[in-house]
């Protein structure tokens, strides 16, 4: 009777250990399907980059800006991230076979828009930089200004009204005003309005609700067909008449979950998805491709993040 006792104990610790095995199993098996599809997606959206005559990528670098814009064969990197991210984005340049850097711009000298600067510039050729005409404290931007000088690339303060030569495309430069003196950073961010045929795409880095005024009453319309959401969603920025006067069809926002200042905000968003624009966050979306081909303009991403935060 004992025996026969211990023989079902056996037993059944036999079924629940085959049943944890099968579960784990199965856990591993759609991991490995989803990495598969996740590969694939970014590969073929990568292609696609390097095949159509415009494109653009946000690139999946959490609560840090960095954009990189190719026309041709010309190429455009808008800010590069935070430190940590500059492997991340070398990878990711890498994968869409970008060589050199035609125009780099540093929207303004915070941390997570010109932390991965110096492995940018010690790895890939650059053009010309543009940049604010502000000085910040700290030794990450002096040694950028240093390696800048080093490698003796030629450097121009961008202000509005100014234009950036860049392939077939027309960039004008919509913020910061000669004239600006704040006390934030964030204001000294360089606005970018660019067109490529009949499509217009805004870069708006961190700039604030001040930058925007400003902009509305230079005269120089923000009117666009995709816009980058200012300053990662946060309440300092888009302000309701500003959000109406873009008019954009795509709102993205270069975010990550969790973040520790509660950006993107949810009204802000809401904001933006009420003026008609479709929001898309890297956080949920992963890099974010915009290509113009054939005279029309798509948006694609592959559905989930490609980095874990």
């Amino acid at each position: 009777m004992k025996n026969g006792f211990i023989r079902k104990i056996g037993i059944k610790r036999l079924i629940c250990a085959l049943g944890i095995i099968l579960f784990c199993a199965f856990l591993l098996y759609t991991a490995l399907i989803r990495e598969n599809r996740l590969s694939a997606a970014s590969e073929r959206l990568a292609k696609r980059f390097r095949d159509v005559p415009f494109s653009v990528c946000f690139l999946d670098v959490g609560q840090a800006d960095c954009t990189l814009v190719r026309q041709g064969e010309n190429v455009m990197l808008i800010d590069c991230g935070d430190p940590d991210d500059a492997d991340t984005i070398l990878q990711q340049l890498r994968k869409l076979r970008i060589e050199k850097i035609d125009v780099l711009v540093f929207s303004h000298p915070h941390s997570d828009h010109i932390g991965g600067a110096g492995a940018i510039l010690e790895t890939l050729p650059v053009g010309k930089i543009y940049m604010p005409y502000v000085a910040a404290q700290g030794e990450s931007f002096e040694a950028l200004l240093d390696l800048i000088f080093e490698k003796q690339i030629p450097a121009q303060a961008a202000f509005s009204g100014d234009t950036i030569p860049f392939g077939e495309c027309e960039v004008t430069v919509l913020s910061p005003q000669k004239d600006l003196h704040s006390a934030s950073l964030n204001a000294y961010s360089i606005v970018l309005l660019l067109q490529y045929g009949d499509f217009r795409f805004l870069f708006t880095a961190d700039a604030e609700t001040e930058n925007e005024e400003y902009i509305l009453e230079s005269g120089l319309s923000p009117a666009c067909d995709l816009v980058k959401i200012p300053h990662h969603g946060s309440a300092s920025s888009s302000s309701p008449a500003f959000v109406r006067a873009c008019g954009a069809s795509y709102a993205i926002a270069t975010t990550q979950h969790d973040s520790s200042n509660g950006l993107p905000k949810e009204d802000i968003l809401a904001l933006w998805e009420d003026s008609g624009a479709q929001v898309l966050c890297t956080m949920d979306c992963g890099c974010i491709y915009a290509y113009v081909s054939d005279g029309g303009l798509d948006v694609e991403y592959t559905g989930e993040p490609l980095l874990f935060y």
